[in-house]
């Protein structure tokens, strides 16, 4: 529910959308990132970031298919950046990474959190 709140315009009727982790969750599983060597307490950090609000996103399901588990780097930047705009995702690719990912949900989460007080904002007035 909270990801259909950020989202404007989009065309419910007739429409398909998978909830998708933006990061792929097969890249954040715990034996993929030990085999990257990366200390216990990040590997923790980034298994408690992948199923977060802040790495969900709302896709047209044939979007979400295509993009499937390819790696976030890769696939974003075949985006344009009004398309970054429109998922609330930051043009810093240092945050794009899995071994970036806690940092990339809590930047993600404050811009979530602005467009859902903006959202209030324009209802009161």
């Amino acid at each position: 529910m909270a990801l259909s709140l950020i989202y404007d315009g989009l065309d419910w009727n007739g429409s398909d959308y998978h909830v998708d982790h933006i990061i792929p969750r097969s890249r954040a599983e715990r034996r993929v990132l030990m085999g990257m060597g990366l200390p216990e307490h990040r590997i923790k950090e980034i298994t408690a970031a992948v199923d977060r609000l802040g790495n969900l996103q709302l896709l047209p399901s044939q979007e979400n298919l295509e993009k499937n588990d390819l790696p976030f780097e890769a696939w974003i930047t075949s985006r344009n950046v009004a398309y970054r705009e429109q998922h609330l995702i930051d043009d810093t690719p240092d945050l794009w990474t899995v071994t970036a990912l806690p940092e990339f949900v809590r930047h993600r989460d404050r811009l979530i959190r602005q467009k859902l007080l903006s959202l209030t904002v324009q209802e009161a007035a």
